[in-house]
């Protein structure tokens, strides 16, 4: 499985793509929602991992411009958040 992983933290990036490459997987990183989303087009990811809050285009962004440009494929989704309220 390819995953694509998405976050403005060089910690957070690093720690998820050590995980998802342990689990056996294909793991690209994004530093950001802009890069996510051109990754995202050019290598239609199975299942993407982003932070909600990024430079330029933000989690909830990409997630819709995923969901918006997907036609014949489904890329399943997990939005992260350091926010500590439930509304977040």
């Amino acid at each position: 499985m390819r995953v694509l992983v998405v976050d403005d933290d060089p910690v957070s990036l690093l720690v998820a793509k050590a995980a998802v490459e342990r689990s056996g997987h294909e793991c690209l990183t994004a530093p950001d929602g802009d890069a996510g989303w051109r990754l995202y087009q050019d290598h239609r990811p199975h299942a993407i991992v982003t932070d909600l809050m990024m430079p330029g285009l933000d989690g909830l962004a990409l997630c819709r411009a995923i969901r918006a440009a997907e036609t014949d494929s489904y890329t399943y989704l997990i939005l992260l958040t350091s926010l500590g309220a439930r509304d977040d």
